[in-house]
């Protein structure tokens, strides 16, 4: 691989791995500053088990903003990534699950005022792309960025 298409993939990763740091923290931040309303919204999508709701809707933040920091340490990225994934497609089935059943609830995303429909979806959707394209690019073994500290 050229040294230039090195350093390009290193400014698209960053970005990606900048996006995905700043809509976890963003997230986290709305749910740690009123965890009751958070904890409401977890409780409208009905998915959960009664003694699950506070101790996921009280956990669930603080594994956001873990994974936010983890994904700008090299020796955590796959850690990070595998847990921003997995938080993912359980938003993801959320969502989906809420729109399948017509509720209408907020999302829990990021304010209490967003609706869980097919825009939040989307939005996860592109995330769990970005993810997945940072997964393959740190795990790819023939790649000359191993020697970087990427």
């Amino acid at each position: 691989m050229a040294r230039s298409d090195s350093k390009k993939i290193i400014i698209v990763s960053n970005i990606g791995k900048s996006i995905l740091t700043a809509v976890f923290i963003y997230a986290a931040y709305s749910k740690i500053i009123d965890p009751t309303a958070f904890i409401k919204n977890v409780k409208a999508y009905e998915m959960l088990p009664r003694f699950l709701i506070n101790p996921f809707g009280h956990s669930l933040p603080f594994l956001e903003v873990i994974a936010g920091i983890l994904i700008w340490i090299p020796k955590w990225i796959n850690i990070a990534l595998g847990l921003m994934g997995f938080m993912l497609v359980l938003f993801i089935a959320a969502i989906s699950y809420a729109i399948i059943t017509d509720k209408i609830i907020n999302c829990g995303c990021f304010d209490s005022n967003q609706e869980a429909g097919p825009m939040q979806l989307i939005i996860d959707l592109i995330l769990l792309l970005d993810i997945i394209f940072l997964s393959i690019f740190f795990n790819k073994k023939d790649s000359s960025l191993s020697s970087t500290g990427e």
